[in-house]
């Protein structure tokens, strides 16, 4: 679990929070929700997000996952 996820879920974060973690380091801004997720918490908060997805996106992330050297047997 990512510190802070749940509020991120439910109510984005205030501009001036959003300035302080810019700041702070890098990261990446939702354009819909504005929140922000640090990099260093980027892989962890990107993986939460595709286990709760619904079952077309698991699938495509499935397919792109072992789309490289994997044979489907």
């Amino acid at each position: 679990m990512i510190p802070g996820y749940d509020e991120w879920k439910t109510t984005p974060p205030e501009e001036p929070e959003l300035v302080k973690e810019k700041l702070n380091g890098s990261g990446y801004v939702s354009t819909s929700t504005s929140v922000f997720v640090p990099e260093e918490d980027a892989f962890d908060y990107a993986l939460e997000r595709v286990g709760q997805g619904a079952a077309r996106e698991r699938k495509e992330f499935v397919d792109w996952f072992y789309s490289g050297c994997w044979i489907k047997e």
